[in-house]
């Protein structure tokens, strides 16, 4: 990503958290809509997609024969047994169950599909991927534990608003501050690593898709009450930065730093 798109990205979430230090409890009062179709099922449904994406790059690196495949193993099965947390009942546990089972299937059988070269060049990019997710919800796990900031929709007498610059410290069960969803759905920033290993301009198309994606995710948020403006920008904000040292690394690792990068044109 040139400098540009860099200074633009960050210079609209910088504008959007400056608005929100001023309008962030005005906005979540009048956007807060918990019956609203596409939030709730962004909120509820998401994961489904996420899941099968993990479950794919887990038989991507089992076909490539990848050293960091049993990570893969071990992360996509943490994911499932936490997706288990909260569900009572031996119905829903074998529905979880045959859901996953049916993911797994399609996931080993797409990557049987795919030739052995293409296999190697998607494990580059779910290694690259993996790290920016990683490190990004990382960061944001960390601060939530710091902050405990109120949700919206868990506003009462005992745990008012809280500006988001200063930690609430309302305790382990409220955690608003960064949103964890928008930095993971910003993990599709990875995206563009493919178009800087070919030394091409990222497609307006892309970049539509992806910021969009981000925006609709934490505009879901939004709308549920479970995170304020604030903490999706700030969300944004990790993640971007994560991704921008991540693309620098690769270009110092590849040898692509072009003359227009180095001179910002």
């Amino acid at each position: 990503m040139k400098r540009k798109g860099i200074f633009a990205a960050y210079g609209a979430a910088l504008a959007l958290l400056a608005l929100a230090s001023v309008y962030d409890l005005f906005l979540s009062a009048r956007l807060y809509a918990p019956n609203c179709l596409f939030a709730w099922i962004l909120e509820h449904y998401a994961s489904v997609a996420a899941y099968g994406c993990y479950a794919f790059m887990m038989a991507v690196l089992a076909k490539g024969r990848h050293r960091f495949f049993l990570l893969g193993v071990f992360g996509f099965g943490a994911l499932c047994v936490h997706s288990f947390f909260g569900i009572y009942g031996l119905r829903s546990w074998l529905l979880g169950i045959a859901f996953y089972g049916i993911l797994v299937f399609f996931a080993l059988y797409s990557a049987h599909q795919m030739s052995q070269a293409r296999c190697e060049a998607w494990c580059k990019w779910i290694l690259f991927y993996a790290k920016l997710m990683l490190v990004s919800y990382g960061i944001v796990l960390l601060i939530k534990l710091g902050w405990q900031r109120v949700r919206f929709r868990q506003i009462d007498a005992q745990h008012p608003f809280q500006c988001w610059w200063l930690p609430q410290l309302a305790g382990m069960a409220y955690a608003s501050f960064p949103s964890a969803h928008t930095a993971l759905t910003s993990s599709l920033l990875a995206c563009f690593i493919k178009d800087v290993w070919k030394k091409r301009r990222i497609s307006i198309g892309k970049a539509i898709t992806v910021f969009g994606a981000i925006a609709l995710m934490g505009l879901s948020r939004i709308i549920m009450g479970a995170h304020y403006l604030s903490d999706v920008c700030v969300a944004f904000l990790i993640s971007f930065s994560v991704y921008v040292w991540l693309e620098r690394k690769e270009k110092r690792k590849y040898g692509i730093w072009e003359s227009r990068w180095k001179h910002g044109r």
